[in-house]
């Protein structure tokens, strides 16, 4: 009886703990409290299919598989003209810098060197001084130092028991040094892209999700069922859009857009 007394009284402190974060609405405290509710489950790829369907159990085995599959997923024949030298492009503002990094999350995990966004922005002015340097090194001399560039790859199953590649999301966590740089590319890019984008397109822009597009689609639906009339929909599912795309095209269709060559 008494354990059951002192489970209710901890489970109603929780409670409180979560009704108090909703009223300061600080909804990622929260979701995260609620989570920590849930049993964790944790699924590794103990085996894995091999390219010809057979089961894979050693580790050494599982391994170069992975390699096998990633190498095939980022497969990319690029043209030797996609890069181009004695291009100059605007100077890396500090503002610019000190935006990026202010408005990345806390609680995101370190690349392969454990430096996380909380460290950087422990630097205080110092940091965002040096990083603004940093980044306009990187910038004009279009080099990468090797540590920066390397990044640690983690998968998540999308399905319990999953045993082919293709059922993992293959998650890549960069440093947060490169991370900053390439988000204060994203906005000069965003800026310039934004004006283009259609009206029409709703997902994979500031401020304009999905939903809108959803419900007006669900109400077109009703309507036409309504009056009987035929209604025909397209929905394209392109398999690993983000993992295969076509870089020069990217970079054809930038110079389209007249975007910046330095970026």
């Amino acid at each position: 009886m008494a354990c059951k007394t002192a489970k209710e009284e901890w489970l109603n402190s929780k409670c409180d703990e979560i009704e108090l974060l909703s009223q300061r609405n600080d909804l990622t405290a929260m979701l995260q409290k609620i989570k920590s509710f849930q049993p964790k489950q944790t699924v590794t790829a103990s085996c894995i299919k091999g390219k010809d369907g057979e089961i894979l159990f050693e580790t050494e085995k599982i391994v170069l598989r992975w390699t096998e599959y990633v190498e095939e997923l980022f497969s990319d024949q690029r043209c030797a003209n996609l890069i181009q030298e004695h291009l100059q492009g605007p100077e890396i503002l500090r503002n610019e810098v000190e935006k990026c990094l202010k408005d990345m999350k806390y609680g995101k995990a370190a690349g392969i060197g454990n430096i996380s966004c909380e460290m950087l922005k422990a630097l205080g002015d110092f940091g965002i001084d040096t990083l603004t340097e940093l980044c306009n090194k990187m910038y004009h001399t279009a080099y990468i130092p090797e540590d920066l560039k390397t990044s640690v790859f983690i998968l998540l199953t999308k399905k319990k028991r999953a045993t082919d590649c293709s059922e993992y999301r293959t998650i890549s966590l960069m440093c947060h040094v490169l991370k900053l740089l390439l988000t204060v590319i994203h906005k000069r890019i965003a800026q310039k892209i934004d004006s283009e984008i259609s009206e029409m397109q709703a997902g994979f822009r500031k401020a304009s999700g999905t939903r809108g597009a959803i419900f007006s689609l669900k109400i077109l639906a009703e309507k036409h069922i309504e009056m009987q009339k035929d209604i025909y929909a397209c929905f394209i599912d392109y398999s690993k859009a983000f993992d295969s795309v076509k870089h020069e095209k990217l970079i054809q269709t930038m110079r389209k857009t007249d975007i910046d060559p330095m970026t």
